[in-house]
């Protein structure tokens, strides 16, 4: 129907600017310019429904595009707990996760770098958990996770073998693949970024 209403608009006023005797010539080809100009906008005459199309939401809002989906929320989740987990124990378990760590496998200022790290692993599992920003949000804890996974895998490869880094580095592999999951698809069904997204899209406050 409202298809059918546009073309019926357009073909009025086509209709009168034609017959028009009154109508200046600049006028009409001011006005044909502004009729052809909705014709490739809305084809068929149909005006739109949104007041923002998908495709015309704000800059920067295409980060927190994303599918609700319940696989990626139940990824989510145990990736957000998981780095809650990792940021808790670099300062509940200094000789396992900390300083004692870090320095073992060669990180400089492990003193410092230790804090510093669980800061940012405790951060983006709380913003994970949320669903704010994942996409940003998990950059640096890929960063951690590779500069971890490149200096303790070859040194516990070439001691015990590669099933022993393998078995070692387990958890960092997971929540490498996880992250790097995040980073692409975004943070699923039941996230902040979701709801952001679609207001922007819709135009609702």
């Amino acid at each position: 129907m409202a298809a059918r209403r546009g073309r019926a608009s357009c073909g009025e006023l086509w209709r009168d600017l034609t017959w028009a005797p009154d109508v200046h010539m600049g006028q009409r080809a001011s006005v044909d310019e502004s009729i052809r100009r909705l014709q490739v906008r809305f084809p068929g005459g149909a005006l739109a429904t949104s007041p923002v199309s998908k495709t015309d939401s704000p800059p920067g809002y295409a980060l927190l595009k994303t599918e609700p989906r319940l696989t990626t929320l139940a990824l989510r989740s145990v990736v957000g707990v998981a780095l809650l987990v990792t940021g808790l124990r670099r300062f509940l378990q200094p000789e396992l996760r900390g300083p004692f760590h870090l320095e073992s496998i060669g990180i400089p200022l492990p003193g410092m770098v230790a804090p510093l790290f669980g800061g940012f692993e405790l951060t983006v599992g709380a913003l994970v958990l949320l669903g704010l920003g994942v996409r940003i949000a998990v950059l640096p804890a890929l960063t951690i996770l590779l500069w971890e996974l490149t200096l303790t895998a070859p040194m516990v490869a070439a001691d015990a073998g590669l099933l022993a880094a393998v078995r070692v580095t387990g958890g960092q592999l997971f929540l490498l693949a996880g992250c790097s999951y995040l980073l692409v698809v975004g943070a699923g069904a039941h996230s902040l970024d979701l709801t952001a997204h679609r207001a922007a899209v819709t135009g609702d406050d």
